[in-house]
């Protein structure tokens, strides 16, 4: 149910912000979009690091992540630090790559989405979907302004598997009966 809601959440974001995208897409540039991207691998490197004061410190001052290993809203750069502080002393990524599907800037403004995997240093590894809404600042540096993330569970992912078979098996059925 979490995986539905904030699924729908990322959807729902992306029709707004791609909507806006729409209004100047001449305002994007090369150069923008490769400072998101070096934004995004400055994440995964920092994460491996496992300092929640240098993945703070990518994320604007009042920005929103919702997601998380709990599901949960964190507001503010603060709550943010802290949630990385707490994830850290748990366990610290080894290996994270965040693929990058889509990028749009227009203006200051720009999203970017894709998915992730992860190996822990515990070596146990997850994956998910993400999505990040990121705001140019004055000193042209990109932050984070906005993120949702998901787990993707194995089993949940299989279980998706077998209903998308079950169902294309219906409906194989259903056109021999006619």
């Amino acid at each position: 149910m979490k995986t539905l809601i904030i699924k729908a959440l990322a959807y729902c974001t992306i029709i707004i912000v791609g909507t806006a995208c729409q209004t100047s897409p001449q305002d994007t540039t090369k150069a923008d979009e490769d400072a998101v991207k070096a934004l995004i691998e400055l994440w995964d490197i920092n994460d491996i690091k496992g300092d929640a004061d240098l993945m703070a410190s990518l994320y604007t001052d009042n920005a929103i992540m919702l997601g998380g290993f709990d599901g949960g809203l964190i507001r503010g750069n603060e709550a943010i630090q802290q949630y990385f502080a707490s994830t850290y002393e748990e366990n610290v990524s080894q290996a994270v790559n965040s693929g990058i599907d889509e990028i749009r800037v227009s203006g200051d403004i720009a999203y970017v989405c894709g998915s992730w995997t992860s190996t822990l240093a515990n070596g146990e590894s997850a994956g998910g979907d993400w999505l990040q809404i990121c705001e140019r600042q004055p000193n042209n540096e990109w932050l984070i302004s906005v993120e949702i993330w998901n787990v993707v569970d194995d089993d949940e992912e299989n279980e998706n598997e077998n209903e998308n078979e079950d169902e294309e098996n219906e409906n194989e059925d259903d056109e021999n009966d006619d």
